[in-house]
């Protein structure tokens, strides 16, 4: 009989690597083809006659005869198998990818077949499905009465832990899924929650493919499913997300209509950080941006500050989900509509990047036109919707203009030019803190834009010198709704700017304003700098006008529950009592005007508390921060007091602390203690610490992002005080390490605090075994920063010995890591301490020595006294044998190096050249001139005119041996190179020495008549030469004397430039 396609797909079945046998039959391949043929007969006659050998029998995908008749669609084949009762086992026989008759009945779209597997199961089935691994895979239900063995046969799933409703799902067939969701009421639906191994269920599956008719099913049950539409895979993606991702509008309408939570539906995010419409913007899918953004205004009180963590939805009424949509607020106004669409549309994922951001760097990225313009079309709306996200930065310090920029699009870079010369102010304003506060869902002050850049602002000569005069009765005679008074500077001052940046008592000439009533409306206007007039009244520190402004303010919000003026920040995130504190922090001396920022402080305190702690400027400094930090005690307590309590007992205090100790980049430790600890330590007194603290007592243990404690940050200052308060108070932080694995007592050493690590050592003599995640002591540390008194210091203490020689990890005693770093003072602090081993070798075998010769740059000063420091006191390389070999990189510099060698050489012959013009000069021009026409110098008999030949003679010739020496450096040849070095360096210090001493008694022969002056001379030229000569004698000397005494005398001129080139504060500053 000739195979048929049919045939060749059966006797084809794939193998579990993807491969194909050469013959799918094993024992029996009539039976086979009589299923491939329809050859009912055969096959009844073949079942009945067999001792159900057949049931054995199978591909080498171990598909049984019921596998096949189930792909091929024979449902009289299925039926014959099925009534004899020898088969009913067939119905839980896997094939090789876990796949029952169900499964690729329910692939194949086989729904009669499907049926017929089902009403066929016996009770023995429940026997067979103790196997955790039964295929629920292929969804084929009919109107039959279902037995529970039914609901664990759709339980059962295949390899890839797919139900049989899963796999109908995936190849798209709808009348199968749609039996199986049309399920019975009396019967178990929990299948249909059921998850694939990648998380996602049915409507994940559907929403993904299209299948908008599933969708809607559901939607009919959603009283029953409704957790299945929150429900995240393990890409954490909702249904929504993948609806939004493949462009299927219908699906993502029912989503979400139907879903009750729907302001935390539109708001959840993936894995990538991505809300529903980040995806659909990335997508570039324009009606489904614009369908989400409809549904988003009641989703703006979710957003939180940027970095704060997860998103708190604020309590709602219940929703009809038949009801449709229904806006819990009036959104008549387009302003207010506009406002709460912008809080989705600025959202950011993990990137820092909001839906604008990705619509626009898929423009970029993409290459298809179509594609681009769809891109395009939804940059436009998002844009359109909300200029001021043209000045959001992502993560990249990028913003949606520097990418239209770079995707060339010059409509979408026109469209935002057009929009930044109004939303730029408010596009920069710090709103981060506002929306933490219990009040972050009303509506906030009016904003003034910043100043047009085409457009220059200009208020009237006379109006503007009637505010400068305090005219009251100019501005009272002009009329409010047809004058100039509504006129602003350059800088968008008003008139009451300028009147609240009066500094006398006189607040007579504001009130005039104010009570005009078209003018009340500026008390909350802004100028370019983001300041209301009450922040520059505060700057000047008038209390009266303070007090009015904030008075007639709070008159100007008809919504009493809506923040104050004294709450707003201007473009450095600055508010009013900011302002005060910075100006009486910077008085100085200034007692009386001290007071008066004093008076306003405290006013603007006890009339906005919560700004004291809860409202950090972009510095990321509260206006408690800023009082503990100036030392300010009474305005410190003042502060805690006056805060006040939140539900449930807590004070606000203790929300404001949370958030300075978890957000980044704020300075001196991150912690309001540790600004106590800074203020207290200026202060020099201890009161401002104990006021924080004995309010604030659990603070005392608490780490910030860098997990330093308030005992660590006192440390790393050298406030001695403070670590004897904080310690007392918890002696147990000694004991706490920072995420560098550093201890009190080893920042202590690291900053060079001699009396902090004494106290230490004082009451735990222990704490010197301490150990950093590098196994570094207290003497690594020390030597590593540079801290030659620390390293000193140490040296000293007998009982700590034991440091010396310590190695790290690494096998790096404190020498090995000075002499690494390079500091010659600390280096050569050790080097002369019997105890330190100066042939200790790390885990390189390397000895100090060498490590300084690895690192060694002659052409910097710090290597060279680094150098230097060693082979005065015989230090020595380790043996050849042990010794690591140059990394093979090293070669690669070569020519870098004698091109340096070679302008070094240079530079030296040019100086000896000189020397050469000028001796070569004066010996023929000798001083005194010459005695006759016989040539015969002047003062030849005079001892001085000797030592001048002489002198003269030996710089003559000894500069022209360093010009040839040097000539043979040229060879590039860096052993030639430095023999000639060493050889013509101390050759070049005998010939400037010789040059001065000739200078200096040529000088004094000619003024030897006048004998202040020509002892005067003597005694500038021989310090000078002194001094020279310290200089040049250490690069003279020999490496490694033997004698100790030469030593000692080598080392005196070293030691004396060491001391003059460098201090313990130089050495290598913290960064």
């Amino acid at each position: 009989m000739a195979s048929t396609s049919k045939e060749k797909e059966v006797s084809s079945l794939p193998k579990e690597d993807g491969s194909q046998h050469d013959d799918a039959m094993q024992e029996d391949p009539e039976s086979y083809k009589a299923v491939e043929v329809w050859d009912i007969d055969f096959i009844l006659e073949k079942l009945r006659h067999t001792e159900c050998s057949l049931l054995l029998e199978r591909t080498f995908d171990s598909n049984t005869l019921l596998h096949v008749a189930a792909i091929l669609g024979h449902d009289q084949t299925v039926e014959a198998i099925l009534s004899i009762q020898q088969c009913q086992e067939l119905l839980t026989a896997k094939n090789s990818s876990g796949d029952l008759p169900l499964h690729v009945a329910a692939n194949a779209g086989h729904l009669p077949i499907v049926v017929k597997l089902l009403n066929r199961s016996f009770q023995h089935f429940k026997a067979q499905n103790s196997d955790a691994a039964i295929a629920e895979h292929s969804a084929m239900v009919d109107f039959v009465v279902m037995s529970h063995q039914y609901y664990e046969l759709l339980m059962a799933k295949n390899s890839n832990g797919d139900l049989p409703l899963h796999v109908a799902a995936n190849a798209g067939h709808f009348s199968i899924v749609r039996h199986l969701v049309n399920l019975s009421d009396e019967y178990h639906r929990e299948f249909l929650r059921v998850q694939k191994s990648n998380g996602d269920h049915l409507l994940h599956l559907a929403a993904n493919a299209g299948l908008s008719s599933i969708v809607q099913h559901f939607i009919m049950l959603s009283h029953q499913y409704q957790e299945l539409l929150m429900v995240q895979n393990s890409n954490g993606d909702l249904p929504l997300h993948l609806a939004a991702n493949t462009g299927h509008l219908s699906i993502v309408q029912h989503l979400v209509k139907s879903c009750h939570q729907r302001q935390e539906h539109l708001m959840v995010q993936n894995s990538n950080g991505d809300r529903p419409l980040h995806v659909a913007a990335n997508a570039g899918h324009l009606s489904i941006v614009q369908h989400l953004v409809k549904f988003s205004y009641r989703c703006q009180e979710l957003l939180t500050p940027k970095n704060s963590g997860d998103n708190i939805p604020l309590p709602y009424p219940p929703v009809d989900a038949n009801a449709g949509y229904q806006p819990s607020v009036d959104l008549s106004d387009q302003k207010l509509q506009d406002r709460y669409t912008s809080k989705l549309l600025r959202v950011e994922n993990e990137e820092g990047n909001t839906p604008l951001h990705l619509a626009l760097i898929k423009k970029y990225e993409e290459e298809d036109s179509n594609l681009k313009t769809n891109y395009h079309e939804v940059a436009k709306f998002l844009i359109e919707k909300d200029p001021d996200a043209c000045t959001d930065l992502n993560e990249a310090n990028k913003d949606p203009l520097d990418l239209a920029i770079k995707a060339q699009d010059k409509e979408l870079q026109q469209l935002m030019s057009n929009h930044l010369g109004f939303s730029e102010a408010l596009a920069w304003g710090d709103a981060e803190m506002q929306k933490e506060r219990n009040n972050s869902n009303m509506p906030e002050l009016e904003r003034v834009p910043q100043k047009s850049k085409d457009k220059v602002e200009s208020m009237d000569p006379e109006l503007y010198k009637a505010v400068k005069s305090k005219d009251i009765d100019f501005i009272k005679t002009q009329d409010p709704e047809h004058s100039a008074l509504s006129d602003k500077t350059p800088e968008l001052n008003s008139i009451l700017h300028l009147a609240a940046a009066s500094s006398d008592d006189d607040h007579q000439f504001v009130q005039a304003i104010l009570e005009i009533q078209l003018l009340q409306k500026l008390v909350t206007e802004k100028n370019s700098k983001g300041d209301l007039p009450l922040h520059v009244a505060a700057n000047a520190g008038n209390m009266k006008i303070v007090e009015l402004l904030v008075k007639w303010s709070n008159g100007q919000l008809q919504d009493h529950s809506t923040c104050g003026p004294q709450w707003e920040k201007n473009m450095e995130g600055n508010t009013p009592l900011h302002l005060a504190l910075i100006k009486k922090f910077q008085e100085g001396r200034n007692l009386a005007l001290k007071a008066k920022y004093n008076e306003v402080t405290r006013f603007l305190v006890k009339n906005g508390p919560e700004v004291s702690v809860y409202y950090p400027n972009k510095e990321r400094k509260s206006p408690l921060y800023l009082a503990a930090e100036a030392g300010d005690e009474e305005l410190v307590k003042l502060m805690i007091d006056t805060v006040p309590l939140l539900p449930y007992g807590k004070s606000i205090i203790h929300a404001a602390i949370y958030y300075l100790m978890t957000i980044t980049n704020l300075p001196y430790g991150k912690s309001v203690v540790h600004a106590a600890i800074k203020g207290s330590f200026t202060a020099r007194k201890i009161d401002i610490l104990s006021t924080v603290l004995t309010k604030l007592p659990h603070l005392i243990k608490e780490q910030v992002d860098t997990k330093m404690t308030p005992l660590s940050y006192a440390s790393s200052i050298g406030y001695c005080d403070g670590v004897r308060y904080l310690f007392r108070e918890s002696p147990d932080c000694a004991y706490k390490s920072d995420e560098d694995g550093f201890f009190p007592i080893h920042i202590a050493s690291k900053k060079g605090h001699v009396k902090v690590v004494e106290f230490f050592l004082k009451q735990y003599p222990d704490m010197s075994e301490l150990l950093n995640r590098e196994g570094q002591n207290i003497l690594h540390v020390a030597a590593l920063s540079g801290k030659a008194k620390m390293v000193a210091y140490m040296l000293k203490r007998n009982e700590l010995e034991m440091l010396i020689n310590g190695k790290d990890k690494k096998g790096n005693t404190p020498l090995h890591l000075a002499s690494m770093v390079k500091h010659p003072v600390v280096v050569s602090n050790l080097t002369w301490d019997k105890r330190v081993n100066l042939s200790s070798l790390n885990i390189l075998n390397m000895t100090a020595y060498d490590v300084t010769l690895e690192f060694r740059d002659i052409f910097a000063f710090r290597e060279q006294l680094t150098w230097l420091a060693l082979r005065y006191v015989g230090a020595r390389r380790a043996p050849k044998s042990v010794r690591r070999k140059k990394p093979q990189s090293s070669k690669l510099k070569k020519s870098d190096i004698l091109n340096e060698y070679k302008d070094l050489a240079n530079t030296l012959v040019v100086v000896a050249t000189l020397v050469i013009t000028v001796t070569f000069a004066a010996a023929f021009t000798m001083p005194g001139g010459y005695n006759g026409s016989g040539g015969v110098a002047t003062f030849l008999e005079k001892h001085m005119f000797h030592l001048f030949a002489i002198c003269n003679s030996i710089a003559m010739y000894s500069a022209i041996t360093v010009v040839v020496a040097l000539i043979w450096a040229q060879q590039r040849d860096l052993g030639l190179f430095d023999s000639a070095f060493r050889f013509a360096v101390p050759m070049l210090g005998v010939t400037l020495t010789m040059v001065s001493m000739a200078f200096m008694a040529s000088n004094y022969l000619v003024l030897r008549n006048l004998h202040w002056l020509a002892y005067l001379v003597l005694i500038i030229g021989s310090f000078f030469i002194l001094a020279l000569s310290i200089l040049f004698f250490p690069l003279c000397l020999p490496s490694s004397p033997q004698n100790l005494i030469a030593r000692y005398i080598i080392y005196f001129p070293f030691y004396l430039v060491v001391k003059a080139s460098w201090s313990d504060a130089d050495d290598w500053k913290e960064e």
